[in-house]
């Protein structure tokens, strides 16, 4: 059982380092690397808020139901 996990690990890390050549060669994508770090950057700080935002609205539910 300890070999076939192994083999599977291998073949996991050689489609990954498949995929990066594959993507790194694409010159559209590198062209557009910064745009696409804004836009993940962007989505990032939408997410982190949004999940701040909603906690902070269901602990005051959770505190007014206590109540």
């Amino acid at each position: 059982m300890g070999n076939i996990s192994k083999i599977i690990t291998v073949i996991i890390w050689v489609l990954l380092f498949l995929l990066g050549v594959e993507v790194g060669t694409n010159p559209e994508i590198i062209a557009g690397l910064g745009t696409i770090g804004v836009e993940a950057l962007i989505i990032t700080i939408a997410a982190v808020l949004g999940s701040a935002i909603m906690s902070l609205l269901l602990w005051r539910y959770i505190k007014k139901s206590k109540k």
